[in-house]
């Protein structure tokens, strides 16, 4: 059997660092690929889930508002709520509020708060 050398484990060092070194650098290279082609693919996916959280977001505004209407036309006709019913329309006004309802709404409800209808 032949003597091992410093040198010979050297070179066998350096070439071991130089093969981590390129595997490194391959896939950090084909990581970085993968990445960017998947944010190209998802962009549009990105966009449309972006556009029906806009419409739920349009739809569960109006469907608030259309509650609070109903709601604040029998209270304005004299119509008697429960506990209950007045608690859920304060849930819903917050809710639209935080939304960003329009003022007509938001006058409404104080008017009708003020003359203690709801």
């Amino acid at each position: 059997m032949e003597q091992i050398t410093m040198g010979d484990i050297g070179t066998w060092l350096g070439f071991l660092a130089a093969l981590i070194g390129s595997c490194s650098a391959i896939f950090l290279a084909i990581k970085k690929l993968i990445k960017k082609l998947f944010a190209t693919q998802t962009a549009g996916i990105m966009a449309e889930l972006d556009a029906q959280k806009t419409t739920l977001n349009r739809i569960d505004l109006e469907g608030t508002k259309n509650f609070l209407v109903n709601v604040l036309s029998a209270a304005e006709r004299g119509e008697q709520m429960t506990e209950i019913q007045r608690i859920r329309v304060r849930e819903q006004y917050d809710h639209y509020t935080a939304a960003g309802g329009n003022s007509y709404i938001k006058d409404w409800y104080s008017k009708l708060k003020a003359e203690e209808k709801i």
